[in-house]
């Protein structure tokens, strides 16, 4: 996989064309699944600390951790096919979780981490 810095918030080519994507398509499976994780760090940490952290809140409209896992998930279930993938995004949780698994360009590389300071 290809991942390159672009002033987009997900934009994935699939040997070298566009690949179009509904990001609501099959969100049930995910959204449970989140909500289960969300509720057992809750059970975890009941604690003020917790409770003040972004991670507590799980309205989608305040918080994009729901729509990045959906992003993440998206682009983890296209990995497992045999094809050519290049994904442009500006999006921090993205390129945190595939740098390791990815081909990054060194600008795109300074890019992401000048964009995160």
């Amino acid at each position: 996989m290809i991942l390159n810095y672009k002033n987009v918030e997900l934009k994935i080519y699939v040997n070298g064309k566009v690949y179009e994507y509904d990001i609501n398509e099959n969100i049930e499976v995910v959204r449970d699944e989140f909500n289960a994780s969300i509720s057992r760090l809750s059970e975890q940490h009941n604690s003020l600390d917790y409770w003040l952290m972004r991670i507590s809140e799980r309205n989608t409209l305040v918080n994009h951790l729901f729509l990045d896992i959906c992003r993440i998930e998206l682009i983890e279930k296209l990995l497992n096919g045999d094809q050519n993938i290049s994904v442009s995004t500006n999006n921090m949780a993205i390129y945190i979780h595939f740098k390791n698994r990815s081909l990054i360009k060194i600008k795109d590389n300074l890019i992401f981490i000048l964009w995160s300071t």
